[in-house]
């Protein structure tokens, strides 16, 4: 008869278990979007972009993707010369002036490093582009506990952008728009 009760336990334990955790699955998410109004972006939504920031101690990455449409005003491969002088401009701003759309507080020391900045067809045969930026950072003192502003008003067609932000045990995820914001990191 013991075996029979630890046996109905067991499988009572198992199922509440189970239970519980579907409902966690199921109702978190629900609240959670609730609660923030954050709308999720498809891949290539013209006048979104996804903005990654990550940090390991002192060094990070800083990654950008939106479709080209809403960067540099078109997807097609530049062919013209208003087309590449369109690019040109856009990779220029990205190059000289990134520092100044995400800005980290000045006190930490931190000096970005372009990775990459490029115009990616999502295929040869695709009429379709993103626009990508790839920075390296390298700060003098953590991020954590700092502000971040970020400023995308340069770029009339980035209605807003998903940020990430992982740095030690902080993680944020929020949506900005193309206007000035401050954003502590605590």
């Amino acid at each position: 008869m013991k075996k029979i009760n630890q046996h109905v336990k067991n499988k009572l334990t198992i199922l509440l278990t189970t239970s519980l955790v579907a409902i966690l699955l199921f109702v978190t998410p629900l609240s959670a979007k609730e609660k923030t109004k954050h709308r999720h972006h498809h891949a290539h939504e013209h006048g979104s972009a996804q903005l990654s920031i990550a940090f390991d101690g002192l060094k990070g990455r800083i990654e950008l993707t939106s479709p080209a449409d809403s960067i540099i005003g078109f997807e097609y491969v530049a062919k013209t010369a208003k087309d590449k002088e369109t690019l040109m401009n856009a990779v220029k701003i990205f190059n000289d002036d990134f520092s100044k759309m995400v800005q980290i507080d000045s006190k930490l020391g931190c000096t970005f490093t372009v990775d990459s900045i490029e115009q990616k067809m999502e295929s040869k045969s695709s009429k379709h582009s993103d626009f990508k930026a790839n920075y390296n950072i390298v700060c003098l003192k953590n991020i954590i506990g700092s502000k971040i502003v970020f400023n995308f008003s340069k770029f009339d067609k980035l209605n807003d952008v998903d940020v990430t932000i992982i740095a030690d045990q902080l993680q944020k995820n929020f949506e900005i728009s193309n206007k000035e914001i401050t954003v502590d990191l605590k």
